[in-house]
């Protein structure tokens, strides 16, 4: 019995095989490769490389078959997060954009919040954040406050210039 095979050498199958070479000229390629190394080593066998042509042996980055299937293709992550974006931009941060939302305005397959979060957080980077504490102010809203501060302040004071109690119970 042969060696086992380097990765060079399962390299080169696979690039002899796509170059249209037939099973019998790859083995005696590969022979003649191992018998010109130092030290020598033995050829492998002839069914030995045609069970790697066909891929029943040695499968290197195979495609996983166990499990269940993916729910989201590539191709739904791209919608979802093109309609994430356009949503976030509609509501101009008046309101939270929360993922059940973005989800049935994508109209994807359907999946977990959590499942959807996750495989946009891999393939964006997108992150969720908590929301402010604070509202943000403006000018406007100062001015506002401002004006309802006096008010309040005047309506208290006329309450205790005319003498009555400020609260009636």
């Amino acid at each position: 019995m042969g060696s086992h095979f380097a990765p060079a050498e399962l390299d080169n199958i696979m690039s002899w095989k796509e170059g249209g070479h037939t099973p019998i000229e790859i083995h005696a390629r590969l022979v003649k490769g191992r018998k010109a190394e130092k030290p020598k080593r033995k050829g492998p066998d002839l069914t030995t490389v045609r069970r790697y042509i066909k891929g029943k042996t040695f499968k290197r980055s195979a495609v996983e078959t166990r499990g269940r299937k993916k729910v989201l293709t590539q191709k739904n992550l791209q919608r979802l997060d093109e309609v994430r974006q356009e949503m976030i931009t509609k509501v101009d941060g008046e309101r939270e954009v929360h993922w059940k939302d973005v989800m049935r305005k994508a109209r994807i397959p359907t999946a977990d919040e959590s499942t959807v979060a996750k495989r946009v957080k891999e393939a964006f980077g997108v992150q969720a954040r908590t929301p402010r504490l604070k509202p943000s102010r403006g000018d406007i809203d100062e001015a506002e406050r401002k004006r309802d501060r006096q008010q309040i302040a005047q309506a208290s004071a006329q309450i205790l210039d005319e003498g009555r109690p400020p609260f009636h119970g």
